[in-house]
């Protein structure tokens, strides 16, 4: 809880600034398609990141770039166009092997 409005914080994990560019694949009945991300913030539970195609909800990524913290596949959790062109998503790290 914080200690202002007794509410338990959303978050489980402390977020930390991470701009960087990353590479990720989603599965389709195609195959692997390969796209790119702009991360903004990171944390062990999940990542924020501006992508550049529309995805649906509880879709899984595989991530493909290399993160300080362990995370190779995510679900988005939630998605926000913000421009023509980009899109805010919330990705959150799900634990599932990934086949190297």
């Amino acid at each position: 809880m914080d200690g202002i409005s007794g509410k338990k914080p959303k978050r489980s994990e402390e977020r930390f600034d991470f701009p960087s560019t990353i590479e990720y694949l989603i599965e389709s009945p195609a195959g692997a398609q390969a796209h790119k991300a702009v991360t903004i913030n990171i944390s062990k539970a999940g990542i924020g990141a501006y992508v550049f195609s529309p995805h649906a909800e509880g879709q899984k990524i595989i991530i493909q770039s290399p993160l300080p913290v362990e995370c190779r596949m995510a679900a988005v959790r939630w998605i926000k166009q913000e421009d023509e062109s980009f899109y805010l998503v919330g990705l959150e790290c799900v634990d599932q092997p990934i086949d190297s």
